[in-house]
């Protein structure tokens, strides 16, 4: 999901990735309606959840990809996940592949 994201108009769903315990997501998130500019202010929030068929899914962890810099709860971006977001927004049309830690919770934390 985009953030701010009253209308629920920026959240994408991707496939379920089923039997490994090592899942690997090769997506593109497209957002031609928003210039760079608003890009800036926007945090991308990302959660990553296991699919149980015969129980609740299981929120596994997640991140916010921002720069930090806004006052709102939501933009709590630490400084790994502003540099990426840094570089994805720089290198526009440029794979970006990266590793980066999950947070345990989306509690809102700042600038860790």
């Amino acid at each position: 999901t985009l953030l701010p994201d009253k209308k629920g108009k920026t959240r994408h769903k991707t496939a379920i990735i089923k039997r490994t315990l090592n899942p690997s997501w090769d997506y593109n998130l497209i957002y031609e309606e928003l210039s760079q500019e608003e890009l800036r202010q926007r945090v991308l929030e990302i959660s990553i959840w296991d699919h149980d068929i015969a129980s609740r899914d299981e929120f596994l962890g997640g991140l916010r990809l921002g720069l930090g810099t806004s006052a709102n709860e939501w933009d709590d971006s630490s400084k790994d996940e502003a540099q990426i977001w840094h570089t994805m927004l720089t290198r526009t049309n440029v794979w970006i592949q990266v590793v980066v830690p999950l947070r345990p919770n989306m509690d809102a934390h700042k600038h860790q």
